[in-house]
């Protein structure tokens, strides 16, 4: 999503105006001490306020450049939408994008098997800090289902909280109907209305694997239409029911993972799949 942002010409982030895809496109990577520890952790906001807030806020008003827009691409940050705002609303207006996806892309290829396979979110250490959220004990039974329904559970939580600031993007759309999401989005914010989803990433050295003599099949090297292009037949491989009629318990979260994908136009009848979206 940063990275299609960043085709326009009115945006920019950490890395400037260069539309890379590497590891470095966050900017908590050009911390002074690097990514934060516990920045997925259920206390990230207390350690938010008293360690990184203000040495966050000085490094991205160093980076801004003047007449953009500057994007960050924060996946734990979303936890705490009113710190970032309380940090950078004096700077100027503070909106967000939200990439939401229904459990269409919760799986994905396993390697040179060809299988599918869940997608572990333990890998990126956020599984502890999502089952302090939700008040439960992670195991492989829950995993996948608890942190999507505390991904919708959040994003709701930003809607019903900021309104008209936010703007919901569903990751499937994107691909099905990406020229009606691509006006409601310049509709939105007009300085966006240049997106251009045919254009290809672009890499720094350090972030392409080198392999001898094979050819490279790396996802970022695509543009976002030709990546759709790939992912789409893979919606419709079977793959098991995760809303079910009786869905797991989640102490901290009241409506059932179902129930907030409908509010986002998502539908899973219980006990089936179905990739299927709203029109």
């Amino acid at each position: 999503m940063q990275y299609l942002l960043s085709t326009s010409a009115s945006v920019s982030g950490i890395l400037g105006n260069a539309s890379r895809l590497n590891p470095d496109k966050e900017g908590m990577a050009h911390l002074p001490g690097g990514r934060p520890r516990g920045r997925w952790a259920a206390d990230f906001p207390q350690i938010w306020e008293k360690a990184v807030a203000a040495q966050t806020e000085r490094l991205y008003l160093e980076k801004a450049l003047p007449g953009k827009l500057f994007v960050e691409n924060s996946p734990p940050e979303i936890y705490l939408p009113h710190q970032l705002n309380s940090t950078f609303s004096k700077h100027g207006k503070v909106r967000f994008i939200l990439l939401v996806h229904g459990i269409c892309g919760s799986t994905r290829r396993a390697g040179r098997h060809k299988t599918p396979r869940p997608w572990d979110f333990c890998a990126f250490g956020a599984c502890e800090g999502v089952a302090e959220r939700m008040n439960i004990t992670m195991n492989n039974n829950n995993r996948r289902i608890a942190s999507w329904a505390m991904a919708l559970h959040t994003y709701l939580g930003i809607i019903a909280d900021f309104g008209e600031d936010v703007f919901v993007i569903r990751y499937e759309d994107i691909c099905l109907r990406w020229g009606r999401v691509l006006r409601d989005l310049a509709a939105w914010e007009p300085r966006l209305a240049d997106i251009n989803i045919s254009q290809s990433a672009k890499h720094t050295q350090s972030h392409v694997r080198k392999k001898k003599k094979k050819k490279s099949h790396h996802n970022d090297f695509m543009s976002v239409s030709d990546y759709c292009q790939a992912a789409k037949p893979l919606w419709r491989e079977p793959k098991p029911a995760l809303c079910t009629a009786t869905p797991p318990a989640f102490p901290n979260i009241g409506s059932s993972c179902a129930s907030m994908a409908t509010q986002l136009g998502y539908f899973y009848p219980p006990g089936q799949f179905d990739c299927n979206i709203k029109s």
